[in-house]
């Protein structure tokens, strides 16, 4: 589900012109089949857009057709993946209610500290549930090689901080909690 409303971009991406998507379905212009729409990846992926996008997206997610949508795709679909907002903004909070899980994406060199922090207290919170840190754009041989020994560049373990070089160390400093 493309739920930026602010600036979707997975249409885009995967090269789809819908017309019509989770805007126009909340304000009622359509139903939800008018808006799931095939991947063009795999014959059992489906998107629905965002559709266009609206001055007030915080209010077209608390409408009680949101709720509608989602109770149907939990019947009909195995897994829901939605995408949000970059920043944590009341959208990704307000759709917190709907997930099982949450995947926040944190780009080396570009995410901000004080957005892990903000993450960090989301999570204290409990205003989002089960939140997961993907940390993506990490070149190994940038910081020292391999992790724990193994050649492939994958690193397993806790602190988001320990291997990265005095200059990086800003941007993901382990807090003391």
């Amino acid at each position: 589900m493309e739920l930026d409303l602010r600036k979707p971009k997975v249409m885009k991406g995967l090269d789809i012109n819908a017309t019509q998507g989770f805007t126009q379905y909340v304000i009622g212009k359509c139903e939800i089949e008018d808006i799931i729409l095939p991947s063009g990846i795999n014959e059992n992926l489906f998107v629905i857009p965002a559709g266009t996008t609206p001055p007030n997206p915080s209010e077209l997610i608390l409408h009680e057709r949101t709720e509608a949508l989602f109770t149907y795709l939990r019947k009909h679909f195995d897994f829901i993946v939605v995408d949000t907002t970059p920043n944590i903004v009341s959208d990704a909070q307000l759709l917190g209610k709907y997930a099982d899980a949450t995947l926040y994406l944190v780009r080396l060199d570009y995410t901000l500290k004080e957005h892990i922090d903000m993450i960090q207290n989301l999570t204290k919170d409990e205003k989002l549930p089960r939140v997961n840190l993907v940390v993506n754009d990490i070149k190994p041989k940038r910081y020292g090689g391999s992790y724990y020994g193994y050649g492939y560049g994958y690193g397993y373990g806790y602190g988001y901080g320990d291997y990265l070089p005095v200059e990086q160390k800003r941007v993901f400093k382990k807090t003391g909690t």
